[in-house]
Order: C-alpha cells, then sequence, then structure tokens
C-alpha cells in the first residue's frame, strides 16, 4: 500500500474541521429520477433526482461509467468527472451540512477492475473508493470531486471521508485544483480523475 496523505486533517486545516452534521438520503433511479436526456441507442442517459430537500442530485451513465454531481448547477455547466475503469456508484449519499446547508458529499463508488491473467471483471478485486464532491449551493458554482479515500485500505475509511470533506470541500477549485487520495491507498483503488 501507498501512504498519500496524513490523515490528520485537523492539524492542517483547523478553520474548517468542526463539528458538522450529516444527513443521508438515498439515490433512486426507478423512483426518484427524472429523465433529463438519452442518446438515441440507449448506451447513456443523464437524470435529475431528489437530494437532500431541494439540492438535486445529477446523475449520468455511459460507456460503463458514471459520473455524479450535486447542487444548484446551471444548465450549461459541463463538468463532469469519473474513474477510467468501469464502474458504478452506491446508492446512500451522505450529506454533510454546515448550519443545515449542505456543502460537500461522500458517496461510494464501486470499481471493476480487470483481472490482467483473465481478462474480465474480478468481484474479489472490485475496488471500493469514498469520493467526496462539493455542493453547487448556486447555479454559478460548480460540483465536482475533491478527494478519496480508498474504503478497502482504510479501517476508518468513512471517518477520513468526513474529515476530508469538512476541511477540503469548501474551499476547493473545481477544475483547477488536483484531486488526491488521503489515508492508504491499496492496489485495487483507481487512478484520480
Amino acid at each position: 500500500m501507498i501512504k498519500y496523505f496524513i490523515s490528520s486533517l485537523a492539524l492542517l486545516f483547523p478553520s474548517y474541521v468542526t463539528a458538522q452534521d450529516s444527513t443521508y438520503t438515498e439515490l433512486n433511479i426507478e423512483q426518484g429520477c427524472t429523465l433529463i436526456k438519452e442518446t438515441v441507442e440507449g448506451t447513456s442517459a443523464s437524470y435529475q433526482c431528489q437530494g437532500f430537500e431541494n439540492y438535486p442530485v445529477y446523475w449520468t451513465f455511459g460507456d460503463l461509467r458514471e459520473f455524479v454531481r450535486f447542487g444548484y448547477i446551471s444548465d450549461s455547466a459541463s463538468y463532469y468527472e469519473t474513474f477510467a475503469e468501469w464502474n458504478y456508484v452506491n446508492t446512500t449519499i451522505e450529506w454533510r451540512l454546515d448550519n443545515g446547508i449542505p456543502f460537500a458529499t461522500i458517496l461510494r463508488w464501486f470499481i471493476d477492475n480487470v483481472d490482467p491473467v483473465t481478462g474480465s471483471v474480478d468481484p474479489a478485486m472490485r475496488g471500493q473508493v469514498l469520493v467526496v464532491s462539493r455542493v453547487a449551493n448556486t447555479p454559478s458554482e460548480q460540483s465536482c470531486m475533491v478527494g478519496l479515500v480508498d474504503a478497502r485500505a482504510n479501517a476508518d475509511a468513512n471517518v477520513l471521508a468526513r474529515e476530508v470533506a469538512d476541511g477540503m470541500a469548501r474551499k476547493f477549485n473545481c477544475g483547477s485544483d488536483l484531486i488526491q487520495y488521503y489515508g492508504d491507498v491499496g492496489r485495487y483503488a483507481p487512478s484520480p480523475p
């Protein structure tokens, strides 16, 4: 395993690491989402889904990969991130709140790694990454990935992801700041987008 970053974010970001609240929502494509766009062949589609209170979740799939953004994103926003490996997301979204206002989410992504010997996806090699994302609170803001925590390599992955959310999400600049891993990184974790 590779150690990418120390997990003591409280020392690095004391003004951001405070007692925050979490709330949880479910991503239910069949019941809680509205189709926005679909290709003729049905190989890709975009949905707007119910998130926390009035904050929407935008879920897109295509080419065996998924893309997720959160909050009040303008129709012209075209900032999408995913992993190079085939992937899919879990259905439970953790929203980090400051005085009831969401500023970050934590969502588990599953990474389908291909066995180099067989050339097939091997469930034993499936990666699990907690992705911390920024929530757009206005249409002029962007929602993007902020940090990654390898859930298979860190026993305290959820705690670490909350530290990353609380310490990084509000000041992260989408499109210019680098997405990186925090904590230990194992062999089944994908490269950052």
